[in-house]
């Protein structure tokens, strides 16, 4: 049984469960592919409207996409199409991994590997709201790659190079920021 509905996949990249309860399928022929919960095909955006082929996506609970063509992160309504479209660190960031921050503004949060930053942009306007640096690595530059969010209001920063994660409070509590160890790598 195929749980996409019979859809194919082109290079598939990344995954994505949308706050709307659908699944996002993010592949490097430009395409989004959105379906629903129980696999059947809702659509496709293809050659979507970013300069660069896109590198992340996420969704909010409305079902607006947030898509990273890695300096470029735009919003794409899929009833009416474009929203906006904003440059990651001013022009010279990378995003490689977007979520939906904490409640109650529900920003777009960009992690950007160039600068070393979380940047949070106001979801209806694209605007930045703020810019959060990540921790200096202890070891060699930091390679961010993945970041996740927890429903307390914490950004969680990947650095796959030192094996580290960077836990940033985004949350109206706030707090300071700091960096989990992972335990070396065993041979089996």
């Amino acid at each position: 049984v195929n749980p996409l509905g019979g859809a194919k996949t082109s290079l598939p990249m990344q995954v994505v469960a949308g706050m709307d309860g659908r699944l996002v399928i993010l592949d490097r022929q430009w395409r989004i592919q959105r379906f629903a919960p129980d696999g059947a095909v809702v659509d496709q955006k293809s050659r979507p409207w970013l300069m660069h082929a896109p590198v992340a996506v996420t969704v909010d609970d409305a079902g607006m996409l947030f898509v990273s063509g890695g300096g470029t992160l735009a919003a794409y309504d899929p009833a009416t199409g474009l929203v906006w479209q904003a440059q990651v660190g001013g022009g010279t960031g990378h995003a490689v991994a977007l979520g939906i921050g904490p409640a109650p503004r529900h920003d777009v949060v960009a992690l950007d590997a160039l600068n070393d930053a979380l940047e949070l942009f106001d979801r209806a306007t694209g605007r930045v709201v703020s810019a959060r640096p990540l921790p200096p690595s202890a070891g060699e530059r930091a390679l961010w790659g993945d970041l996740d969010l927890d429903a307390a209001g914490n950004a969680y920063a990947l650095d796959r190079v030192n094996g580290t994660v960077a836990v940033l409070p985004l949350g109206a509590a706030g707090g300071a920021v700091r960096t989990v160890a992972l335990p070396p790598r065993t041979r089996r």
